[in-house]
């Protein structure tokens, strides 16, 4: 039988789970800029993928390689049971936040008349 923690995915998890996070910070900094300086700004395909690289690699650096992330694991492990429900309704309150100011943002852009500031 075979542990969810050995499972594969389990190591990886949390580094895309982190990554996905911070793009959508990067994102809707991105957005806001455009929003409050009415500038134009292309994300190209590019773009994309030298920002996943950037935040992919130092998260795979941080909590992947040399399997890092179970130190802290190990320290999480030993919180009582109300402190982990905590940190666990932090974490998701964090995610759902950063997910509905992203779908808010876009939301912000699409209401400037952008044909007023284009050349």
């Amino acid at each position: 039988m075979v542990n969810i923690s050995d499972d594969l995915l389990n190591n990886i998890k949390p580094m895309v789970i982190i990554s996905v996070t911070v793009f959508q910070f990067w994102v809707q900094a991105i957005i806001w800029f455009t929003i409050l300086t009415k500038r134009g700004f292309t994300i190209g395909p590019l773009f994309v993928v030298i920002t996943i690289i950037f935040f992919a690699v130092p998260n795979y650096y941080l909590f992947i390689r040399n399997n890092k992330w179970e130190k802290y694991f190990k320290e999480f492990e030993h919180y009582s049971k109300s402190k982990k429900v905590l940190w666990d309704s932090l974490i998701v309150l964090i995610i759902f936040g950063t997910f509905a100011f992203t779908i808010f943002s876009f939301y912000e852009m699409s209401q400037i008349d952008w044909s007023k500031y284009r050349h």
